[in-house]
């Protein structure tokens, strides 16, 4: 589920849940209570949805090169600081070549394989979800023009019932000098 969409993975949990087991039922309470609904453990923290996938390669790979450097593992104290120091030196080498793109970090086949995967799948999963959001905008938009139509209608009806009754009041009004003369000469 880490992969989905934040907002997504309340659903598919409970999808899953409703379909799991009644033997997984308190882990999944436990899970609903504190990775799905949780107060301060939330899908935002732990989706990693168009996020590249991390492993623990890159820090290990870090240390293997530490000892490479400093010529084995357990190190003395001394000698441990005058690796660092060296590292230390480095890295502000290190930061300007990544940032003008002169080094990358070295990825595996398999991983930028499975990476580019998982983007080409996000991608098209936006792009469903661009288009049904369209859709559903312009059925909006075409329901709004229609309710604007029957409003427009009844507005026409009512302005031509509101003619006619002003007509019938002028009529009225018309005829009654007539009368009030009629009323007089009697």
């Amino acid at each position: 589920m880490k992969i989905l969409l934040a907002g997504k993975i309340p659903g598919v949990f409970d999808a899953l849940k409703s379909s799991a087991p009644s033997e997984l039922a308190p882990l999944m309470e436990y899970m609903e209570r504190n990775r799905i609904r949780g107060k301060f453990w939330t899908p935002d923290n732990w989706s990693c949805f168009n996020v590249l996938t991390r492993t623990n390669n890159d820090c290990e790979g870090m240390h293997h090169q530490w000892n490479k450097l400093a010529g084995g593992s357990n190190l003395k104290f001394y000698k441990m600081t005058m690796v660092l120091r060296k590292l230390a030196e480095e890295v502000s080498l290190t930061s300007t070549l990544l940032c003008h793109d002169k080094i990358r970090a070295h990825r595996k086949k398999d991983t930028q394989l499975k990476n580019s995967i998982l983007f080409q799948l996000w991608a098209r999963y936006q792009d469903n979800e661009e288009n049904r959001t369209q859709k559903q905008e312009q059925e909006e938009e075409q329901e709004e023009e229609r309710e604007e139509d029957v409003d427009s209608k009844q507005w026409v009806n009512v302005k031509k019932t509101d003619r006619i009754a002003v007509d019938g009041a002028s009529q009225i009004i018309t005829m009654l000098p007539d009368y009030t003369q009629w009323v007089d000469e009697r």
